[in-house]
């Protein structure tokens, strides 16, 4: 599988967007062409007037990571702004989500992140699952080779970046639950077994060896929190379930920060007074993450040096 990852991601475009066929595109019978030409679309999503400015048309091309994200929000801010006059609905809270999430960006931009994350713009399959996976028997060794992929229709042109979801149905498969790019990003699951957990790690180092790009920075760090931002930059905010999952968005990133200050104020303390490393600190901030019944101030607490008595 992860070979089949690194051919789709040696398909590369100069720009972002979504695929076009021609409107005169004809079938005969059960044959039709192997080579179909097809042209490349940007994202058009948000305020009309907005998305027809050339500098747009620029922006979304995908060249510049952050620029791309930015304009998508600000183009539903526009149409949000827009609305809210029209029909004199006071404050929205769509629109200060939206403003959160150019806070984010700026945050991880100050960080570093557009810094260190290479994208060019790759095919991305946004639901590469078991079921639009078509195998055959190996003919020269036990297991299953892959001969085809499915269910093409929602194919992007995406920097590299927001295209490397984790395939997190290898190590937790489950028939019964929806997949797609709303469930690894926004709902990862924790709680593993063993077995599932060295499968995960197994997957992961040739991943990580086989695809190289800052692969797991990608799938699980700086990657993850771009992904759920794109969620919104693309989509918006306007369903039910997308106004859960920013929620629980907005929730995440504060417990993230939280994190970083309480690691920070470590670093202040003298040298005598820190019995407990910063190491500690930082898998404290992890778990409190996979955790919900155990809040990071609690897990802190526990851990906080106390005073020696003399």
């Amino acid at each position: 599988f992860v070979e089949l990852l690194e051919k789709v991601e040696s398909i590369e475009f100069p720009t972002a967007g979504t695929f076009t066929a021609p409107s005169s595109l004809t079938v005969s019978g059960t044959n039709c062409s192997t080579s179909i030409p097809v042209s490349i679309t940007f994202f058009n999503r948000g305020d009309e007037e907005f998305v027809k400015d050339p500098q747009t048309a620029y922006h979304r091309s995908g060249s510049d990571l952050r620029a791309l994200l930015v304009s998508h929000i600000h183009g539903w801010m526009e149409k949000e702004r827009k609305h809210t006059a029209k029909y004199n609905d006071g404050d929205s809270l769509n629109l200060s989500y939206f403003q959160t999430l150019l806070s984010m960006l700026s945050t991880l931009d100050q960080s570093g992140t557009f810094n260190t994350i290479t994208s060019p713009i790759v095919l991305h399959h946004w639901d590469l699952v078991p079921r639009n996976i078509m195998v055959a028997p190996s003919p020269s060794e036990s297991g299953l080779t892959i001969t085809g992929i499915i269910d093409w229709d929602d194919a992007l042109a995406l920097p590299r970046a927001l295209a490397r979801r984790p395939a997190d149905w290898i190590w937790d498969y489950n028939s019964e639950r929806s997949t797609g790019y709303l469930d690894t990003d926004h709902h990862p699951k924790t709680n593993l077994d063993a077995d599932s957990l060295a499968l995960k790690a197994h997957f992961d180092a040739k991943a990580a060896s086989t695809l190289g790009g800052g692969y797991l920075e990608d799938a699980y760090g700086s990657g993850r929190w771009l992904r759920r931002i794109w969620t919104f930059a693309r989509g918006g905010v306007y369903s039910t379930l997308y106004l859960d999952l920013i929620w629980l968005l907005v929730k995440d990133w504060e417990k993230k920060l939280e994190g970083e200050r309480e690691m920070a104020s470590v670093d202040m303390l003298p040298e005598a007074e820190k019995v407990v490393p910063k190491k500690a600190m930082a898998v404290a901030y992890k778990l409190s993450t996979f955790s919900r019944k155990v809040g990071l101030q609690r897990l802190l607490q526990k851990l906080r040096p106390r005073r020696r008595q003399r």
